[in-house]
């Protein structure tokens, strides 16, 4: 599988994550970068000032999504939401590993 890059957000005075809810944010397409924030302000999320960094392999991709399953967090990619804040379309991911059966 190939899924990189990736663009993750971060807040720019301290390199902490820019979130929804939990979720870690990623985008698969920066273009499309002031869709998704004005939808996730009207969502309630609350993103000033803000930076892009980029994750360029899938080896990248791997290491970050398998440290936020260490640290009980979860990739969000490409959320849309509703005014409450609820997924419309993205994709949520989950680690396998943690889930009995993977299809239900």
């Amino acid at each position: 599988m190939f899924y990189a890059p990736l663009c993750r957000l971060v807040q720019a005075h301290d390199e902490k994550p820019v979130l929804i809810g939990d979720c870690h944010l990623a985008i698969t397409n920066p273009l499309r970068l002031p869709e998704f924030i004005k939808n996730w302000q009207n969502a309630g999320t609350v993103i000033s000032d803000y930076e892009i960094r980029i994750v360029e392999t899938d080896d990248d991709v791997d290491r970050w999504f398998g440290e936020l399953f260490a640290h009980g967090s979860q990739p969000i990619i490409d959320p849309i939401c509703d005014r409450l804040g609820n997924l419309l379309t993205g994709y949520a991911l989950v680690d396998q590993s943690t889930v009995k059966d993977p299809w239900d």
